[in-house]
């Protein structure tokens, strides 16, 4: 059963982010897509493979300290990019 509920659980996951994503293009030129494209796919793959390593080697440097730097990064970080979006995003 849980491997059931997983699976729905990615499928839906990955149909929501090409709808994202393709929201994400149509807000972009049509010159300037590929571009755009690039740059989305090299940041966001950078951030997804430096994060987790960057959070274990704090941790294992400075153990449960570590943990909590990388703790309040990421709420400190998550807040900031809410608040920004207010500003950012165009309705």
């Amino acid at each position: 059963m849980l491997v059931g509920i997983s699976g729905l659980i990615a499928t839906f996951c990955e149909a929501f982010w090409a709808a994202v994503h393709r929201a994400l293009l149509n807000f972009v030129d049509e010159s300037e897509r590929v571009a755009y494209s690039n740059l989305w796919i090299v940041g966001t793959s950078l951030a997804l493979g430096a994060t987790p390593i960057l959070a274990g080697l704090f941790i294992e440097w400075w153990g449960l300290w570590g943990y909590r730097i990388c703790f309040v990064l990421a709420g400190v970080t998550g807040l900031a990019c809410a608040l920004a979006s207010e500003w950012v995003v165009d309705d």
